[in-house]
């Protein structure tokens, strides 16, 4: 893209009059004429139009490679369009590349980059007086903050958001920031109140087109309902997070759904129905070779469980194999102890 500029900078014509000067004037200051004065303007504003043109070519470019699956592409147009909106010194610009940015960084699982556009996108917001850009970056920031185990600074950030989200009316703010802080009450502990925070939440979720923030409250409701020993209640909110997820083709949450059905269905003492869902899993897993690993080691737990020693050894050999080929030492580890501890051969 800096090939495109570096051309059309060049086809904008500087004319610099030939004329003689004295010794004096060859060392002097240069002085502006008025002409000069008056030309330097539209020249600027010139360039400022072709590098808009080529910053919003990049912005558009990260949407459609994004759409089809090339992340690379999309990160990396996105990120020189970052470049050329804050040369451009346009904020609102700016903000929105973040919130792409960030929303794919998620999507990927690289949550420090995602968290390093998100703290920008706050600062932007927070100048600007953007009350819907604050309420996207809180959200997010206290969700990243949420996984890796910190719910102090993520109920502080939620609460924000919550508070900015009611003040304005925003119901998929209000959403985001409940099912955050319900998330947070159950890794406290506090069952009864992440239900009653989740379940709110996913009404002002209904009312919004926040499809991925509605399956991950339904999944975290699931997870609670299950805590709160209400199975029928667990298993509607993961088939719901389920169907939603399919809908959108959402793969991490229809395995978190499906993980969390096959829990239900084990407790509820229906294992074919839990086989059945480790065997769709497998289908799922098929392009994601982490997501195999996941789905032998669980197969292998749950012959465990049925008394199934040749089977149990079958998956065990099968997740050993994937986490030797991921080259996940951590992994092998864990699982030739567990199958050594089991006495499985």
């Amino acid at each position: 893209m800096n090939y495109r500029l570096l051309i059309a900078l060049s086809s904008i014509a500087i004319a610099v009059p030939a004329q003689a000067q004295s010794l004096t004037e060859q060392f002097a200051p240069p002085r502006e004429t008025l002409t000069e004065q008056l030309n330097r303007q539209p020249q600027t504003d010139e360039i400022s139009v072709v590098l808009r043109s080529i910053a919003d070519q990049n912005f558009q470019y990260g949407r459609e490679e994004a759409a089809v699956g090339r992340f690379d592409e999309a990160i990396a147009a996105w990120q020189q369009a970052a470049l050329d909106y804050e040369q451009l010194q346009d904020a609102s610009a700016l903000g929105s590349v973040y919130e792409n940015l960030a929303t794919l960084y998620t999507q990927l699982g690289r949550s420090l980059e995602a968290e390093d556009v998100l703290r920008r996108r706050l600062a932007i917001a927070r100048d600007t007086e953007d009350e819907l850009g604050q309420i996207f970056a809180l959200n997010r920031l206290a969700a990243i903050l949420l996984v890796r185990g910190n719910p102090g600074a993520a109920q502080i950030l939620s609460l924000e958001a919550n508070r900015i989200a009611q003040q304005i009316g925003d119901p998929a703010g209000q959403g985001f920031a409940l099912s955050n802080l319900g998330a947070i009450s159950l890794q406290l502990g506090q069952t009864e109140e992440a239900i009653k925070q989740l379940e709110v939440a996913i009404d002002f979720l209904r009312r919004t087109r926040e499809a991925a923030v509605a399956i991950r409250a339904r999944n975290v409701l699931g997870d609670a309902y299950r805590t709160a020993n209400q199975p029928q209640d667990a298993l509607r909110n993961y088939l719901i997070a389920l169907d939603l997820s399919e809908s959108i083709d959402d793969r991490a949450s229809q395995f978190r759904a499906i993980d969390g059905l096959i829990a239900v269905y084990s407790t509820l003492g229906q294992p074919q129905t839990a086989l059945d869902l480790l065997r769709d899993r497998l289908n799922l897993a098929q392009a994601n070779s982490q997501q195999q690993l996941n789905t032998a080691r669980l197969l292998a737990e749950f012959f465990v469980q049925q008394g199934d020693r040749a089977q149990a050894t079958l998956y065990f050999q099968a997740a050993i194999a994937i986490a030797r080929y991921l080259e996940d030492r951590q992994q092998e580890g864990l699982l030739v102890s567990r199958q050594a501890s089991l006495g499985l051969r």
